[in-house]
């Protein structure tokens, strides 16, 4: 996720899922705020259906972007695409 550091502190936020909405939050000073670029995948480890978007990468200029998608529950980190760790 692009704005995933608190700006009050600099700690990396977590997320919190509260019925249907999603917040990320700061577990040291409080900070939190409503995220709203979570998007549906089945994580493969605990089995969530909600992940922020962690990065885009592309290796090389011929291929793809990859993206990596975390896990609003476990924070289990996948590629896009994949399943299994």
């Amino acid at each position: 996720m692009k704005n995933d550091i608190c700006p009050r502190c600099g700690v990396a936020l977590g997320t919190v899922e509260e019925g249907n909405l999603v917040f990320m939050i700061c577990r040291t000073c409080g900070f939190r705020k409503e995220c709203n670029d979570w998007i549906e995948h089945e994580c493969g480890k605990c089995g969530c259906m909600k992940a922020t978007v962690v990065l885009d990468i592309m290796i090389k200029g011929d291929e793809g972007m990859t993206t990596m998608l975390r896990c609003i529950k476990c924070g289990a980190v996948e590629k896009e695409g994949y399943k299994g760790f």
